[in-house]
Formats: C-alpha cells, structure tokens, sequence
C-alpha cells in the first residue's frame, strides 16, 4: 500500500491531530532546530484552549525548549566558526 497524498490524509485526521503527530516526531527525534515551532504550536493551543496547561507549565516548556534551542544553536556557530578558523589556517 502506497502513501495517501496530504489532500486525503486532512480528510482522515483533523489538522489538529497531524500537526500535533508531526511535533511529537520533532520531539521523539530530539530535533532542537524545531523547538520554536513546538514552543509556538504550545502557546497557541494554549491561548485557544484556556487550561489546557497551567501557565507555570506552560512557562516551564517554553524556557525549557527555549534553553535547548539556544544551547544547540550556541555549539553549531561555535563548531562552524572553529571549522572556518582551521580552513583558512590550512591555506
């Protein structure tokens, strides 16, 4: 059995369900570069479904995918810097 394309998939799953699957992947898969769009997607359910968490877990995810964000971000520039840095010394 082949893939359904997207147009039929919307129709087996609301919208909510298979970008709520598509952020669980980006988490399973520890995918930090994605953190922004979770923590966008979080606080946007949050804002139109008032309780769903409480604020002081929804502050809590926020900073701590912020924080993972920076972090990761923080190593990649200091790796690619490093990796120029010893490019041109090698010329």
């Amino acid at each position: 059995m082949g893939f359904l394309p997207f147009a039929a998939l919307q129709l087996l799953a609301p919208p909510v369900r298979v970008v709520s699957a598509a952020l669980w992947k980006v988490l399973q898969q520890r995918d930090v570069m994605q953190y922004g769009v979770v923590e966008e997607f979080v606080t946007s359910a949050c804002e139109t479904v008032p309780g769903l968490l409480t604020s002081r877990h929804q502050g809590r995810l926020a900073l701590g995918l912020r924080a993972r964000w920076n972090n990761s971000t923080l190593l990649f520039t200091r790796c690619s810097q490093s990796q120029r840095r010893g490019s041109t010394s090698s010329r």
